[in-house]
């Protein structure tokens, strides 16, 4: 199975202006590496898919991903599937008298001590009605349900949105491929303000809503925060009921915007493996003297014998001013081969069993 992993495109962003040139290099980059890799069976995105998450830059990422869907279709055959996630920037974040109620989500960590905080929990997990988020969500919604469900469903793929907005579950079995269930999870739903480093929450009520993960076959995990953005409370909960070490292959994950790999494995046990990726359109601190421009995507192989291979590319600028998409050279020399990064073990917990276990 292989997949193009982009994250933080933010269409619409400031700066855009530039994006001409970086789409003409990105594409050539693109052209190349699937003559020597062949063609993607699918495109992960790790969540900032927009600036704003507003309709008209969810129009523009669909012109953006049509015409790379073109680029990376085999002649005459279908193009990549797409998977995505909600990143903060997909967030409509609401103004004046409509962020009012919202306020209730600063005391999110106090949990059921709060009673505002309880009834939440009751409407979103227990009666699984989501309808306080519409505002946040709609538009991202609204594109998935437009863009990337229905080609899921006209290639017979089996895949469960959840009522949850921007949570999916998907089964992927291809002609000729090791079936691989790809888990997304919105790890954006707390992210109110630009402080929500170490606030944020992914809930094991999320995974749990999808339904079980097939114990047979590998699994992904997509998000567009990592861990480390979580509550620490949030951070225990998703090292014990959501991310086990034998429930998932890896996690892939974005929003730090250059491309990093993790494998963790704590007191000997077994290892947990994170995939962050590079920004494909990152304009740090636009506009002052100390803009920087990260840039880059990745892609992944799981191969018969259970390894993920990363083959991670980051522009970079030349001293007679190109700036082609090449290896990240933080990863060492380029193999063809690419660089191995984890492997699976069988053996996964369904959510249920792990709740169970909790309740014990």
């Amino acid at each position: 199975m292989r997949w193009l992993h982009l994250s933080d495109l933010h269409m619409g962003a400031p700066g855009r202006s530039l994006w001409w040139q970086v789409h003409q290099e990105f594409k050539k980059s693109i052209l190349q590496d699937v003559a020597d890799k062949g063609h993607p069976d699918v495109i992960f995105i790790t969540g900032d898919l927009t600036n704003r998450g507003a309709k008209k830059e969810f129009e523009l990422l669909d012109q953006f991903l049509n015409e790379l869907c073109d680029w990376l279709r085999p002649q005459n055959q279908v193009e990549p599937l797409i998977i995505p996630v909600p990143g903060n920037h997909d967030l409509v974040r609401p103004k004046g008298m409509a962020s009012l109620k919202f306020n209730v989500l600063k005391n999110f960590n106090m949990g059921r001590e709060d009673p505002q905080i309880a009834f939440l929990l009751d409407t979103l997990w227990n009666k699984k009605k989501a309808q306080f988020f519409k505002p946040l969500f709609g538009n991202y919604q609204e594109w998935l349900k437009r863009s990337i469900l229905p080609p899921l469903e006209q290639r017979g793929i089996k895949f469960t949105p959840s009522h949850f907005p921007g949570d999916l579950l998907v089964h992927l079995e291809l002609p000729d491929k090791m079936p691989l269930s790809v888990v997304g999870l919105n790890s954006a739903w707390l992210a109110m303000d630009d402080t929500a480093d170490g606030r944020l929450e992914v809930a094991t009520e999320q995974l749990q809503a999808l339904g079980p993960i097939l114990e047979d076959r590998a699994a992904l995990l997509l998000m567009h925060h990592p861990p480390a953005w979580l509550s620490e409370a949030a951070r225990g909960r998703f090292r014990e009921t959501l991310y086990t070490p034998d429930r998932f292959l890896a996690c892939l994950h974005g929003h730090m915007h250059n491309h990093r790999t993790e494998t963790i494995a704590i007191s000997g046990g077994k290892p947990r493996c994170y995939l962050q990726g590079a920004s494909l359109f990152g304009l740090e601190r636009f506009g002052t003297r100390n803009e920087t421009r990260l840039m880059g995507y990745a892609w992944g192989e799981l191969q018969p014998d259970k390894t993920i291979r990363l083959w991670p590319r980051k522009r970079e600028v030349t001293d007679n001013g190109e700036a082609p998409f090449l290896h990240d050279p933080s990863f060492g020399a380029e193999h063809p081969d690419g660089v191995p990064v984890c492997s699976w073990t069988p053996g996964t917990p369904s959510p249920q069993e792990t709740m169970r276990g909790d309740d014990a």
